[in-house]
């Protein structure tokens, strides 16, 4: 499913677009979660479509990313696995593990 959305995606890159446009993206939903998650706001039917469609926006730039590193969404997972490994050895989220991580 994420080749064929990378494929179609890939087709509709407009490189005019500033990073400052690309990051307000991410930004966007970091917000909406944020007030959910921490300041306890109420996350209703209205919140979850907006943020499911933030959220297709912030992959479109992710996929953005993806092909101009010339890379796969495959290696990208791979690698970040990887990574959450080695900084969570016991396969979860261990308070000591993340102020201690290399």
């Amino acid at each position: 499913m994420i080749n064929k959305y990378s494929e179609n995606a890939n087709k509709t890159i407009n490189f005019d677009m500033s990073e400052e446009e690309r990051m307000l993206q991410a930004a966007e939903v970091m917000d909406i979660i944020k007030k959910v998650h921490f300041q306890k706001h109420i996350l209703n039917k209205e919140k979850i479509d907006m943020i499911i469609e933030e959220m297709g926006d912030v992959l479109w730039y992710m996929n953005l990313m993806v092909k101009t590193i010339n890379t796969t969404w495959e290696n990208v997972l791979i690698i970040n696995n990887e990574k959450l490994a080695k900084r969570y050895p016991k396969g979860r989220f261990d308070s000591l593990d993340s102020m201690n991580r290399k």
